[in-house]
């Protein structure tokens, strides 16, 4: 793999990587749940354990779907939408992060990117607020589009260009970089993926506790 000043492209998943965010938003989830009983609790577990690394609008959708055996005043999916991004908004002010950006950025002039399954609308504000949005240069994207859209996307946009390191956190992130031939640094300490070690392992995929981590490991090359 190469160094991180080779790369021309870095892209950063969010949850996970830049953030200690992956146990508050499961919480999240099972909060909205419980109001619907111990059924829904059932089914969210599940769904979210089928559809990992999915947006929330895939979610919340498949959630509604099995409501309709459970409860007969079935939510909105906006109602469910703006109550899991309220929640969210005040967990991402408060919860740990990286402090590696910083440091990060002195070691190449790659153009960076957001790329999460996180509302785009959400990050974009959580990025301004804690004054972040301008480390990434190529832009901050998230859902309803998919991972796979919006990489397909700035491919074609030229924003994301040959030469590519991706810090990622779970399955949607490996199967993307195996999708784009992308290099895939796997960030382990806030992950939520169960198994990762072996899967990493299998696969040959580098694993670092956290972006700090691997700024020191990269240091040490200097």
């Amino acid at each position: 793999m190469k160094r991180f000043c080779e790369y021309d492209t870095v892209i950063f998943d969010c949850d996970g990587v830049l953030f200690d965010s992956n146990f508050f938003k499961e919480s999240a989830f099972l909060s909205i749940a419980q109001r619907y009983g111990d059924d829904a609790v059932v089914s969210i577990n599940q769904i979210l354990t089928d559809y990992a690394g999915s947006s929330r609008y895939v979610l919340f959708e498949k959630f509604i779907s099995t409501l309709s055996g459970i409860t007969l005043e079935l939510p909105s999916i906006n109602a469910l939408l703006d109550n899991f991004s309220e929640i969210c908004l005040k967990n991402y002010i408060t919860c740990i992060r990286t402090n590696a950006l910083a440091e990060l950025s002195l070691l190449g002039a790659a153009n960076w990117l957001v790329v999460s399954s996180s509302d785009e609308n959400e990050l974009r504000a959580v990025m301004d607020d804690l004054d972040l949005t301008g480390n990434f240069s190529g832009g901050i994207y998230g859902s309803p589009d998919s991972k796979f859209e919006i990489i397909n996307r700035e491919i074609a946009n030229g924003v994301i260009k040959k030469n590519v390191l991706y810090f990622g956190d779970g399955k949607i992130d490996i199967e993307v970089c195996d999708n784009f031939g992308f290099d895939l640094i796997f960030v382990a300490d806030w992950t939520a993926m169960e198994g990762y070690k072996h899967i990493c392992s299998q696969k040959g995929i580098q694993t670092v506790p956290s972006l700090d981590n691997y700024y020191a490991t990269q240091m040490s090359f200097n």
